[in-house]
């Protein structure tokens, strides 16, 4: 017995001889620093929206019985169910131009739709750089903003914005694109419409004054396993990009 006590002391010893000399051979691992400016940030859930979220999560709030969803007894489930959501569906059922079927999707769909307003006055702000800097560098997308409804007729509500562009055209940082990722839970990937989501997202992006040509909307499909590795690949493109820029929606509706 003591023999064997003494054996696993020093296979302990050794084993641990190695971690040390294992250690001290690794290198140091460079930190990598993305650089990014961040001109706008929302977040929304059922705890509330941006600092009230703080607020409910020191609170230690609980998840409420679901009025939706079931367990197999046909009993009600706990969830954070952002109830607000519910009444958009509901009313963009009966006035929506687009049609969703999904009711996941809807939610989804409403969650980037509420993004977007959440970020309006940027966007807004985006826009205008975005047909100064067309007006001033690029002769082919002056073109097509001068051939927007907006600049043609002359009974829009936009027309004497438009008669204001067109006598103040200046000199701004040069801009080419807006991007939008969308970031989304592997487990939708088989019923997600990529093509309904990019009509939505674009006829908001339009409204704005943005035409197609500057704007570019992809889907990422995330798991579990790989999000914190897809994210930071993510971020490290959108800090490398020049003369563009881009809106994230992180957005999931696993209740």
């Amino acid at each position: 017995q003591q023999q064997r006590k003494e054996q696993r002391k020093q296979d302990e010893l050794s084993q641990s001889q190695q971690i040390e000399a294992i250690e001290k051979q690794a290198k140091p691992v460079d930190i990598e620093w993305i650089q990014l400016n961040i001109y706008s940030s929302a977040a929304y859930s059922a705890l509330g929206e941006n600092e009230t979220i703080i607020d409910e999560l020191q609170k230690f709030k609980s998840p409420e019985l679901d009025t939706q969803l079931q367990n197999n007894y046909g009993l009600p489930m706990l969830s954070y169910r952002i109830q607000a959501l519910d009444n958009v569906i509901t009313n963009a059922d009966e006035e929506d131009e687009f049609e969703i079927e999904h009711p996941r999707h809807q939610r989804i769909q409403a969650l980037i739709e509420h993004q977007l307003e959440q970020h309006a006055e940027t966007l807004w702000q985006i826009a205008q750089h975005l047909k100064q800097s067309a007006l001033f560098y690029d002769s082919e997308l002056a073109y097509e903003y001068r051939m927007h409804p907006a600049w043609i007729d002359p009974n829009s509500e936009y027309a004497s914005d438009v008669q204001d562009d067109q006598e103040s055209i200046k000199s701004v940082t040069k801009l080419n694109r807006i991007h939008i990722h969308i970031l989304l839970s592997e487990s939708v990937l088989h019923f997600w419409n990529e093509t309904q989501s990019f009509e939505i997202v674009e006829h908001y992006l339009r409204s704005l004054g943005i035409i197609t040509a500057q704007i570019q909307i992809e889907h990422h499909y995330l798991s579990q396993e790989t999000a914190y590795k897809d994210w930071v690949l993510l971020l490290a493109q959108v800090s490398k990009q020049l003369e563009e820029i881009s809106l994230i929606l992180n957005v999931d509706s696993e209740i």
